[in-house]
């Protein structure tokens, strides 16, 4: 399909480049500080994104831990009061 006629087209048939250089496509010196500006930015939001999975992750673990034991404190801190309660007798 040519995307500028919008036709179907059998065979594609490239668009000969033209020799002459475009002075806006020659680097700048605002262009470079554009692209280090960008690559920094780039570089920071890496850093800060690693850094907050690595985060997330060690909670994740720290809270597994904490929810495994969590039964066991519990059972601890109950047993004993359960142990204190003396049985109901019944009278027949």
């Amino acid at each position: 399909m040519d995307i500028r006629s919008y036709t179907w087209v059998d065979r594609f048939v490239p668009e000969p480049k033209s020799s002459n250089t475009n002075p806006s496509t020659t680097t700048t010196p605002s262009a470079s500080a554009n692209s280090q500006s960008h690559t920094m930015k780039i570089l920071i939001g890496t850093i800060i994104g690693i850094l907050g999975i690595a985060i997330f992750i060690a909670i994740g673990i720290f809270g597994y831990k904490w929810h495994k034991n969590k039964p066991k404190k519990l059972e601890k801190r109950i047993r004993p009061r359960i142990e204190q309660i003396e049985p109901v007798k019944h009278v027949n």
